[in-house]
């Protein structure tokens, strides 16, 4: 399978394959790789089962994505409200 698109934040990473699949990898303390988890991987894993997602961008400790119906996605730290769901508390998935 080959990619679509690919981000690199802090000490993460976070992809999409060409068939929508989302996958991660990388440091994982506040949860920013979206599997659930506050484990580090060291390979990508997929992230839920969803196959429509479009667009990724990894940042400091947190990713931000957009499904294919254009809703937007959040996950990891969210200590300065970055997750943008109106709270401080970290996020491990989207």
């Amino acid at each position: 399978t080959n990619w679509q698109t690919v981000a690199a934040g802090h000490e993460h990473t976070v992809a999409i394959k060409s068939e929508g699949t989302l996958w991660s990898w990388g440091y994982n303390s506040y949860g920013e790789l979206g599997d659930g988890t506050t484990i580090m991987r060291n390979s990508p894993v997929r992230i839920g089962s969803a196959t429509d997602w479009q667009v990724v961008t990894a940042g400091y400790n947190h990713a931000v994505a957009i499904k294919s119906d254009g809703t937007l996605w959040a996950w990891g730290l969210n200590n300065n409200g970055q997750v943008g769901d109106g709270t401080t508390l970290n996020k491990s998935i989207p």
